[in-house]
């Protein structure tokens, strides 16, 4: 018998077969790094989260810490707080547009040691400051409470009659400018700040496009929050009211 060796011969894939296994092997990649791209967005969405909302906690904490200590051991005609501008008239010295400021007399000695917190925004960091009213705030000697601070505001409430804060009356919210500006309310009648934060992300590529917050503060008129073209970070808005508890006795 005569046996026929092509029969034996070791077959290879045809055509047809390694097109199909080709497309399948495509869409099996396809889907391996559609789940690895979803999974890593995933992941810097929640690392973003994590970093604004620690960051709005920290700050609101720190400067209420500040804020509560405003008018202690002061006389109740005396400033408990305040915002200075650029060359504005103020016992501490200031160097950005806006800086919140603080005093008390801790030791409830002379106003020689009255005490002045400077909160200041420099280069999207917010900073703070301790000086003694009278003497200049040293650079260097400033903490970084956070960085990444797109914007902070203060709103103040006061209390005119000293029958506590009427709304109706238009005693809340009153802005800097508007305490400068009226000889009544002014700044001796604040009795509380509201603070309004936006802070950004560390973690960048966290959405698609620069996000853009309506009217976050609910502002009258609407005042609505735009990241920077190419900013992809995460931003969040923190409002607080802190009261000045040595005014509120």
């Amino acid at each position: 018998m005569i046996y026929n060796m092509s029969s034996a011969k070791q077959q290879g894939f045809s055509l047809v077969e390694l097109l199909v296994s080709m497309t399948l092997g495509a869409f099996i990649i396809a889907g391996l790094v559609s789940v690895f791209i979803s999974a890593s967005t995933s992941y810097r969405m929640q690392q973003a989260l994590v970093e604004v909302q620690d960051k709005g906690r920290f700050s609101i904490e720190k400067l209420r810490e500040g804020i509560q200590l405003a008018g202690l051991g002061l006389a109740d005609t005396d400033v408990p707080v305040r915002v200075v501008a650029v060359g504005g008239a103020t016992d501490c010295d200031n160097s950005s547009d806006a800086v919140l400021e603080i005093y008390f007399n801790e030791d409830n000695a002379a106003l020689d040691s009255l005490m002045c917190f400077h909160f200041d925004q420099v280069a999207n960091q917010l900073q703070r400051n301790l000086t003694i009213v009278g003497t200049a705030v040293v650079a260097g000697n400033e903490v970084t409470i956070i960085d990444s601070v797109d914007q902070i505001n203060f709103l103040f409430a006061v209390d005119v009659d000293g029958n506590g804060v009427d709304v109706i009356g238009g005693e809340v919210y009153q802005t800097a400018a508007a305490l400068d500006a009226a000889s009544a309310p002014n700044w001796v009648d604040v009795v509380a700040v509201r603070i309004e934060l936006i802070v950004a992300s560390n973690t960048g590529q966290v959405l698609e496009s620069a996000q853009s917050l309506a009217n976050p503060f609910d502002s009258t008129p609407a005042v609505s929050f735009n990241a920077n073209v190419d900013d992809t970070r995460l931003h969040q808005a923190y409002t607080a009211l802190v009261s000045l508890r040595n005014r509120m006795l």
